[in-house]
């Protein structure tokens, strides 16, 4: 899984799994963008379930691992509503890191700060998660690094051979 969207939404997670002929279980890794609250709420619940293993960059570490600390350095309205609970990280990842999940599927690691402290994209053949690095069209782009940001959407767009974002 990359991203576990917010706290709450596990029940949703499992159906749609399941409706998509996936058994939960099989979640055997979250791999996460950053740290915000919106892409980390069930991250505790499948490690804790499923045993899934849990990716994030070395950046977003300790708001993940630690989200008293992230609500102390970023309050937002309902943060723990939305962040669930801290979860430990089992695995660091940086740019051009190629993660083996299986016989079929690698993941590799693009680093793209500028929206969080140090995002990363995971690219999939053809298809790359993004996270909120490439700003929603018509919405204000939240960034801590508007340099960073600049750099790392030129580098999504100078990736070759991808048809998905």
């Amino acid at each position: 899984m990359i991203d576990s969207g917010v706290s709450d939404c596990e029940k949703i997670i499992e159906s749609t799994l399941l409706n998509d002929g996936y058994a939960p279980s099989e979640v055997k890794a979250v791999f996460l963008t950053h740290a915000h609250p919106d892409h980390i709420g069930t991250a505790a619940y499948f490690r804790e379930k499923y045993g899934a293993e849990i990716y994030c960059s070395a950046g977003e570490r300790v708001w993940i691992e630690n989200i008293d600390k992230q609500f102390a350095e970023r309050p937002i309205p309902d943060f723990y509503k939305l962040a669930g609970k801290s979860v430990t990280i089992d695995h660091i990842v940086k740019d051009g890191d190629v993660v083996g999940i299986n016989d079929d599927i690698s993941i590799e690691v693009i680093s793209t700060p500028g929206h969080s402290k140090d995002e990363a994209s995971y690219r999939i053949g053809d298809m790359v998660f993004v996270g909120d690095v490439i700003p929603v069209k018509g919405d204000i782009p939240i960034l801590v690094d508007t340099e960073a940001a600049k750099i790392s959407l030129s580098k999504l767009e100078g990736l070759q051979g991808v048809n998905v974002f």
